[in-house]
């Protein structure tokens, strides 16, 4: 199994509300280091915050997407997204043969609307597998 790294998201077991996300930080004594899942924007721009220390952790399954195909198009026809890196949001406004769709002007394929885009509600854009 892959060795967690700073970041990874976990699920940590909290006694009040059973298994919650966390964001991984390091190997504690018996356990690990987390950062609350609500703060992970501000975390990874280089945020302080207190760390709390788990002892029973679990990894969280990745589940894996695939892109749209044509007769999924309906799927994104008029949805917003958001760029994974620059985080801007635009509007999925045209839908081209081929598996394309048109984000400001620019034509961009179904993989690559996987690859760089999620749905404003945080989810990717394309199908679980």
């Amino acid at each position: 199994m892959e060795e967690l790294k700073m970041g990874d998201t976990i699920e940590v077991s909290d006694e009040l509300r059973g298994w919650v996300k966390r964001i991984y930080i390091q190997e504690g004594f018996e356990g690990v280091l987390c950062v609350a899942k609500r703060h992970e924007e501000e975390f990874r721009k280089g945020k302080s915050f207190d760390l709390t220390h788990w002892r029973s952790w679990r990894r969280l399954e990745e589940k894996k997407y695939r892109p749209f195909t044509w007769e999924e198009k309906h799927q994104i026809a008029g949805f917003w997204v958001r760029h994974k890196k620059s985080m801007n949001e635009t509007m999925i406004t045209e839908l081209y043969f081929m598996n394309y769709v048109k984000i400001q002007d620019e034509k961009i394929s179904f993989t690559e609307l996987l690859e760089n885009y999620i749905f404003l509600d945080g989810s990717p854009c394309g199908v679980e597998e």
